[in-house]
């Protein structure tokens, strides 16, 4: 049910306090009727339906594992990435030990080849675990 506050010059007058309103009993729609044309409407306020029980739930719109399934999806991105990166730099760590353990030249430019190529694929998979965490905590506080 919608009950609008209304003002009217004459209600005024009618409390005895110059400038005070007295809020009227809830209209009915013909005493709305009546008195809107001279009026000028200040809000528009909803009351609860009598008829409803006061303690009605309110059930949400969409289900909640739709939020569960991304946040466990931005940490397994996390986790993965964050441990890919953690194994392809141990490799690219071994691969330079032996790059500056190697002799000849050809074996050199292979095992310094693998170290850059370890080293990059490290360096994408720490962006992708940085990713991984911005997504988790954007969608485990907001």
């Amino acid at each position: 049910m919608v009950v609008l506050l209304v003002v009217h010059a004459g209600l005024a007058e009618g409390a005895g306090i110059p400038g005070m309103l007295e809020v009227p009993e809830v209209p009915t729609k013909a005493e709305l009727s009546r008195v809107l044309p001279a009026t000028a409407i200040l809000a528009k306020t909803t009351v609860p339906d009598q008829t409803r029980p006061a303690a009605t739930r309110v059930t949400r719109s969409r289900p909640r594992s739709r939020p569960r399934l991304r946040l466990a999806a931005a940490a397994g991105l996390a986790l993965g990435c964050g441990a890919v990166a953690w194994w392809t730099k141990e490799r690219a760590d071994h691969a330079y030990a032996r790059y500056l353990d190697a002799a000849g030249p050809r074996r050199q430019s292979r095992e310094f080849s693998r170290a850059e190529r370890y080293d990059r694929l490290s360096g994408t998979a720490l962006l992708g675990m940085e990713a991984g965490l911005l997504l988790t905590s954007y969608w485990l506080f907001y």
